[in-house]
C-alpha cells in the first residue's frame, strides 16, 4: 500500500539524465503502475473486510495475513494511518480508532528515517476524537 510510485519513478527519471538509462521504456508501462484510485480501492477494501468478517486492525499490521517488515509490521505507520483516516472520512469511528492506535504503536517502532510518517500529533487527534465518538454512542 505504499503509495512511493511518484517517488520511484522521479527517482528512475534523474537516473536516466545522470546515466542514460533506457527509463523511457518504464514510460509506455507507466500507465499500468498502481495509483491514487488503486490505494483508495485496496483501503475500501480491507475496511469491507473487516466489517463482514469481523477482523481488527492488529490483524493486518502484525502480519497474520502476510509477511512481516522489518519493524515486525506488515504496513507501515503512514498506512495505517491512511487507512484509518478513509474510515474517520467515512465515519466508520470504531475502525478509526484501531487504525489509529496501531499507527501509533508502528510509529514507534520505525525507524526514525522512514520518510513518510503521520505526525504524532494527527494520528493522537483522530484517536482521540474517533475514542470519544464510539464512547458517546
Amino acid at each position: 500500500m505504499n503509495n512511493n510510485w511518484r517517488e520511484l519513478f522521479a527517482s528512475w527519471i534523474s537516473l536516466y539524465y545522470r546515466q542514460g538509462l533506457l527509463i523511457d521504456k518504464l514510460e509506455v508501462y507507466r500507465e499500468h503502475f498502481p495509483g491514487q484510485d488503486d490505494l483508495e480501492g485496496a483501503m475500501a477494501a480491507i475496511k469491507r473486510l473487516q466489517d463482514v468478517y469481523n477482523l481488527k486492525a492488529q490483524d493486518f499490521t502484525r502480519g497474520k495475513y502476510g509477511l512481516a517488515t522489518e519493524s515486525g509490521s506488515m504496513i507501515t505507520a503512514m498506512d495505517a494511518f491512511k487507512i484509518g483516516r478513509g474510515a474517520f472520512l467515512s465515519e466508520d469511528m470504531e475502525n478509526t480508532r484501531q487504525w489509529m492506535g496501531e499507527s501509533l504503536q508502528i510509529l514507534d517502532l520505525e525507524p526514525n528515517n522512514s520518510k513518510e510518517k503521520p505526525s504524532r500529533f494527527s494520528v493522537l487527534d483522530h484517536l482521540a476524537w474517533s475514542s470519544y465518538k464510539v464512547t458517546m454512542s
